[in-house]
């Protein structure tokens, strides 16, 4: 009978131990992810603010990992191969989609590279925190009216092209990086 008791005590004891290391267990992994959370959130904090001043500088890359034309399907992309950089002055849009690997087209990597010099921009910032950048890019390659979208707490953005020599308008969604930051492999201007 004292056996059997002591039995049960033991294993009572070792239930109970058990049940607490669980817990702690469950709660060091609930601080974890709570941890990385906040580590996200903050890292999210920093890309968009070097986004903000990439744009205020004349100095950025909106690295595209979609695009799609007025009224057609959203393509996915390479990022480091479709872009919409500014630099200073100059902007420059490329396009690669569905790279079949050839190297025989327009501008040596399967899709086109256009380039024009800045002519007029505006900044506002929505009710919301989303920033606008709009602006206006002439070229022998690129004539367009630009709408740049930078999404509150992080460096996502889209980007609406506006042709205007009548081609179908091309929106982007992607990150915005500063232009020195940036890994983009830049092909042959079209012009």
């Amino acid at each position: 009978m004292k056996k059997t008791i002591l039995l049960l005590f033991m294993s009572s004891v070792m239930c109970i131990t058990v049940y607490a290391q669980k817990q702690q267990q469950q709660s060091t992994a609930q601080e974890r992810r709570e941890i990385r959370k906040i580590e996200m959130q903050h890292a999210d904090s920093l890309a968009h603010q070097a986004a903000q001043r990439g744009i205020e500088q004349h100095s950025w890359v909106l690295e595209a990992n979609q695009i799609s034309h007025a009224g057609g399907e959203a393509v996915m992309t390479s990022p480091d191969m479709t872009f919409l950089s500014m630099n200073g002055l100059n902007v420059t849009l490329q396009v690669v989609a569905n790279n079949n690997g050839n190297g025989i087209n327009d501008n040596g990597l399967g899709g086109k590279t256009v380039t024009g010099k800045l002519q007029s921009d505006s900044q506002s910032l929505q009710k919301d925190g989303t920033l606008i950048y709009q602006f206006v890019v002439m070229g022998a390659g690129l004539q367009a009216s630009v709408q740049v979208s930078l999404y509150p707490g992080t460096n996502n953005a889209d980007a609406y092209v506006d042709y205007d020599n009548g081609a179908l308008p091309l929106s982007m969604s992607g990150v915005i990086v500063p232009y020195e930051n940036s890994g983009v492999v830049v092909g042959n201007p079209e012009y």
